[in-house]
């Protein structure tokens, strides 16, 4: 278990509220699966500093939050990939040590690789797996769409998070 997780709980929850708040009040659907928000710049950097739990729980209010009216497919989706994105920046970026401060040049080229290679994951090949087999939509659609939706999270976390 992350070094922080056991020194600081008060600050992991209080990491995982802004967290949420910032997706609840900036990540707003726009109809279709591409959104373009800065809480999953928000969430990468919870997850990188206090572990794959915090990514975890952020994630998945964060994501259901994004959808709270619809409780459809797409937005169970969407919590489940941004969830799986929280988990996957927290366990690549463990050997990082940003809970104390210390975020050197090549500790922001790790976190931007990890988050990049997270991102391509998840949105790339999860959530069009998912949107696939839960909700029937075709496939190289989803793979375009999540595709498009990874590189913009991952540049817009490269430029908010480091």
């Amino acid at each position: 278990m992350k070094e922080s997780l056991k020194k600081k709980p008060a600050a992991v929850l209080t990491a995982i509220a802004f967290c949420v708040l910032v997706f609840f009040l900036t990540g707003r659907s726009s109809g279709s699966r591409f959104m373009l928000s800065v809480s999953y710049a928000i969430l990468a950097f919870c997850a990188a500093v206090f572990g794959p739990l915090a990514g975890l729980a952020a994630g998945l209010a964060g994501g259901m939050l994004l959808h709270l009216p619809a409780t459809d497919a797409s937005a169970l989706i969407t919590a489940a990939s941004t969830s799986v994105l929280g988990v996957l920046i927290g366990v690549l970026t463990l050997k990082y040590t940003l809970y104390d401060g210390v975020f050197s040049k090549h500790d922001a080229i790790g976190f931007n690789l990890w988050q990049s290679v997270s991102n391509l994951i998840v949105w790339g090949l999860i959530s069009p797996l998912l949107s696939r087999f839960l909700a029937s939509q075709p496939f190289g659609d989803t793979v375009r769409s999540g595709l498009m939706t990874a590189a913009v999270n991952l540049a817009v976390t490269a430029v908010i998070g480091t």
